[in-house]
């Protein structure tokens, strides 16, 4: 693996960067870091080059002093492309790496080869999840994440079932989310929040696109997938049953499954004489 720190205005990117072949860049959630996608990156890489980003102020990325915006996060995307000389790549977006995802491809579509967006949303916020998420944005600023925080976040990224059988996994995530520094959590989750809707401009991209949803994800519901895959003209929707929001952690066999079958189709992944990927049911 290489390791690249990319600087952008306000902060230094942490970068991974593994394998050979087309480059699949993989943009995690809010709150989450590079190893959401730990077992996914490991086994794409045997068959493509798999580019992984913390956010700023997530996971090694440094922690910026001002505001951004999901604009700013658009540009940092760009900007590690520009220095990994990545001129056209597919792009593997999770829930906030969704939403940067689509902006993305609508500023720069000739960068663009292939998308996944996967549990994630392309229009607004509704008001009472809004609210709820600048109540909880507030609390973070102030107290920090601590245990009850990321206890309700935990919820909103793992069903329950998974909850009980995996408590360890949960435990782990929630460790992670406890390190990060309060106010860099209340800003993301505001920014979130407050965006803007994407859905009508979808329409102007003509890029093979997979959008998944996960069954029992209460965050970003199926029906925020079935939206944008009837606004994108090249989409195909997909369905994880039983499981929630954090999909790459609570099914990571299956979510493998699912993109794979969809890259191969797009021959964004090469064959390198190493073990066949597992194929979605």
């Amino acid at each position: 693996m290489t390791l690249h720190h990319v600087e952008v205005p306000g902060v230094t990117l942490h970068v991974d960067d593994i394998g050979a072949g087309e480059p699949l860049l993989m943009l995690p959630g809010m709150l989450c870091d590079t190893r959401l996608f730990e077992f996914q990156a490991r086994e794409l890489s045997r068959h493509a080059r798999v580019i992984r980003i913390d956010w700023r102020g997530h996971g090694y990325s440094t922690r910026p002093h001002t505001p951004w915006s999901m604009a700013r996060l658009v540009e940092d995307v760009r900007a590690v492309c520009n220095v990994l000389e990545l001129d056209r790549v597919t792009l593997v977006g999770f829930s906030l790496g969704g939403m940067v995802g689509m902006r993305f491809a609508l500023a720069y579509p000739q960068r663009v080869r292939a998308m996944v967006l996967m549990n994630t949303s392309g229009g607004r916020e509704d008001t009472w999840r809004r609210i709820k998420f600048h109540a909880l944005a507030s609390a973070a600023g102030l107290l920090g994440p601590v245990p009850w925080l990321t206890g309700e976040a935990a919820k909103a990224m793992f069903c329950g079932p998974f909850r009980r059988r995996q408590p360890r996994a949960v435990a782990a995530w929630r460790q992670a989310l406890g390190r990060m520094d309060g106010s860099v959590v209340r800003h993301v989750v505001e920014m979130v929040a407050d965006r803007d809707s994407v859905l009508p401009r979808l329409r102007q991209l003509d890029i093979p696109s997979l959008v998944i949803a996960a069954e029992l994800d209460g965050n970003t519901p199926p029906a925020h997938a079935r939206a944008i895959a009837q606004h994108l003209p090249r989409a195909r929707l997909a369905l994880l049953r039983g499981t929630g929001h954090g999909a790459p952690i609570e099914q990571p066999v299956a979510t493998l499954a699912t993109i794979s079958e969809f890259l191969k189709e797009c021959a964004v992944l090469g064959d390198n004489g190493s073990q066949q990927l597992p194929l979605a049911a």
